[in-house]
Formats: structure tokens, C-alpha cells, sequence
């Protein structure tokens, strides 16, 4: 099948999970035999590396996405939907496949005839933590709009299902498809502990791991208030908060004075499969909007036992054979869930064990085989 996919979020690492899914979705599509062309805005820091175009295994065609709000997103929407019209007038796609949010006005001015598959990336409503309230109700309508265009809606879990019925969009069109993982890059345990030693943790300290976009909805400062919680009862848990995002200049200010906490800063893809593999425990604070957190199946697929607030998505992964779930902004149930986890090592590394086998349900080989019926049913059913 011949596959158009549109997105402006596509990269193989990043803070983001949104373009880590679409890479991965795409190259194991490719994979699996199938032709894949994506229209997308890159980086600026993957333009200038020589050779990425040749380096990709599908077809990217970049438009550049100017940063004014509104008038930038328009702007491409309307590029993107003049070029997927030149490139479905001379080739046969199967389906358009569209990633929402980071297609913005896209599904709204498509006009195409091929079958139009949008996939819930994030939540859908107006209780998304990120956004203003105004923010909220734009992007709200906006995606509405688009669902109202699609012929499929891909969603990441049963949450936004629901959601999307609430506001009267056909179960008929909902396909629930859960996220991917690449599960053998991430099996393999470390022996080494680089990553500890050039951060100055103790060998026998205990890690527990956050991962991802530093901002308030993540909920951060709610894992930093039980770290301090935890610092008063023991010395050996150590956390560590990797990733970049507008909080990370300010918590690590405040938290400088604090030995047991880290910040790592942005880190490479290698660096952070590493960063897995030499933890003992992952906490995911969020506190909404999410689809189904990327990091989580990487940590799972690490051997990872988990803590995550109950947001869509975690709710529908997290065992209680590998993991916990607490409320969003309980920071003393939090510390109570890690202290639990972190009174027995041997029950840590099975914990892992049962955590790394349910990450096998979502490796990539097996996600992307359900997406292919949803894609060659629309595929079919256009062409009845």
C-alpha cells in the first residue's frame, strides 16, 4: 500500500513523543513492504546534517513552519494541502494518514478524494492541562472540525473514545490502535553504569527516573515535593529528571541545593535508551492530556517497574504486577507509591521482568499490523 502521512512533528528523539511515533510508525511500515511518503516540517538541526534526506527510509517532503502563531500554522496547512494534491494526482495512495495535533489546519481544507485518517496523538477536550483556555477551546474546535472530515479516527487509547462520542462523533469511525515501541533496542540490560558515574550517583544508590518535556503539565514539581518527602526518610533514592523544557532553568535552580536530585538536560536518543537501562524505577507525574506516553513503553521495555498518575493511556498499561497509579497532584501518595517499590530490590528487578513482557504486546511489528486493517479497510471501502 502506498501511504501519505502528514505531520509537523517527525523525528527519531526529541522531547516530544508525537514524532517519535511517527517515525517509528513509518519506518516499520517501510518494514513491512509498504510505500511511504511524508509531508512534514524538519528541525532546523536535522536540515543542516549532510545526507538525511538519503539516511531516511521513506520519502520526506519539508515545508518550512513559520513560528507565528495561527498565521504560521494556516500558512503550512494550506502548503501541505496544495502539495498532497499535486502528489495524489499522480500517484495511487491507499489513505492520507494525518496526525493531530501536528497537522493543524490540515484536515479542515483537504479536499482530496483518497480516504482521510486522522490519529489522536493527545487528548481530546477542553481539560488539557497545556494549553489556555482560549488555547484550549481553538484547538478543541479545530479538532472537532477535522474528526468531522475524517472517514477513520485512530485513537491511542479508550479515554479519548468516549470523549470523541460525548461530542457525537460515530463509534463507526473509531479505531483504537495503542502506541509502538521499538521492544529490542531496549531489552538488552547495561552492565556499565556511564551514565551514573558521570553524574556522581552512588553505585549502590537506588534511581528512580523521570524522562521527557519539562513543563507544568508533566507534573514535575509534584515528583520533586516527594523527592524531598522521600530525602527525609532515606538516603539512597536517587532521582533523576532528564529531559529539556521551559521548567527546567527554574527547577534546577531551586533543586541545586538538593544532592539526591539530577537534571540531565537534553540528552540523545543512545544516551537515553542508557539512562533506562542503568535505572531502578520509572515515575510518570503527569497531569493529562495524554495519548499513550511513548516513554512509558520505552521504560517498560527497559525492565523498568512503573509509577504514573492516572491519566489516559497509563491507566490502560500499568499492571499492578509491574506498576502503581496515583492520583494527578498527590504528591504524598507518590512518595508513599516509590517508597513501597523501593523497600525490596529483588521485588524491583521481578517487577521489571513482568513489566519488560507486557511491553512485548506493543512492539512496533505487532502495532502496525493492526493499523494496516484499519488503513485497508478505509483503503476498501473508498474504492466500493
Amino acid at each position: 500500500m502506498r501511504i501519505l502521512v502528514v505531520t509537523t512533528e517527525l523525528h527519531q528523539e526529541g522531547s516530544g513523543g508525537g514524532g517519535i511515533y511517527v517515525y517509528e510508525m513509518c519506518k516499520e511500515l517501510v518494514r513491512q513492504g509498504h510505500d511511504v511518503e511524508v509531508i512534514t516540517s524538519l528541525e532546523p538541526r536535522i536540515r543542516v546534517i549532510p545526507g538525511w534526506e538519503s539516511r531516511s527510509p521513506f520519502k520526506i517532503h519539508d515545508i518550512t513552519l513559520n513560528k507565528k502563531p495561527i498565521i504560521g500554522a494556516l500558512a503550512w496547512s494550506i502548503k501541505a494541502c496544495l502539495l498532497s494534491s499535486r502528489l495524489i494526482r499522480t500517484k495511487r495512495y491507499g489513505v492520507v494518514s494525518v496526525q493531530s495535533p501536528f497537522c493543524h489546519m490540515y484536515p479542515v481544507l483537504y479536499c482530496g478524494k483518497v480516504p482521510l485518517i486522522a490519529t489522536v496523538q493527545g487528548g481530546f477536550g477542553l481539560g488539557n492541562p497545556r494549553h489556555s483556555l482560549l488555547r484550549r477551546v481553538f484547538h478543541f474546535l479545530r479538532d472537532l472540525a477535522s474528526f468531522m472530515r475524517a472517514s477513520t479516527i485512530i485513537v491511542l487509547n479508550h479515554s479519548t473514545r468516549h470523549e470523541l462520542a460525548r461530542w457525537g462523533i460515530s463509534q463507526e469511525k473509531i479505531a483504537y490502535v495503542p502506541n509502538g515501541v521499538e521492544w529490542e533496542r531496549f531489552v538488552e540490560r547495561s552492565e556499565g553504569c556511564r551514565l551514573r558515574k558521570s553524574f556522581r550517583i552512588p553505585k549502590d544508590a537506588i534511581v528512580v527516573l523521570y524522562l521527557g518535556r519539562i513543563d507544568p503539565s508533566k507534573g514535575v514539581e509534584m515528583l520533586l515535593d516527594a523527592v524531598q518527602m522521600i530525602a527525609k526518610i532515606r538516603s539512597d533514592i536517587w532521582t533523576m529528571v532528564a529531559g529539556d523544557g521551559p521548567l527546567l532553568p527554574r527547577l534546577a535552580k531551586n533543586y541545586a541545593h538538593q544532592d539526591n536530585v539530577v537534571f540531565t538536560g537534553f540528552l540523545s536518543q543512545a544516551d537515553k535508551t542508557e539512562l533506562y537501562k542503568e535505572s531502578d524505577l520509572f515515575v510518570f507525574p503527569s497531569q493529562g492530556g495524554e495519548g499513550m506516553p511513548t516513554v512509558l513503553l520505552e521504560a517498560m521495555a527497559s525492565g523498568l517497574p512503573i509509577i504514573s498518575t492516572r491519566v489516559a493511556g497509563a491507566v490502560e498499561i500499568v499492571e499492578n504486577g509491574f506498576g502503581r497509579l496515583v492520583p494527578c497532584g498527590d504528591a504524598t501518595q507518590l512518595a508513599e507509591a516509590i517508597l513501597e517499590l523501593t523497600r525490596d530490590r529483588e521485588r524491583l528487578r521481578t517487577m521489571g521482568f513482568c513489566a519488560r513482557k507486557c511491553a512485548e504486546r506493543y512492539d512496533w511489528s505487532i502495532v502496525v499490523q493492526h493499523m494496516l486493517v484499519v488503513f485497508e479497510t478505509a483503503s476498501r471501502s473508498k474504492l466500493g
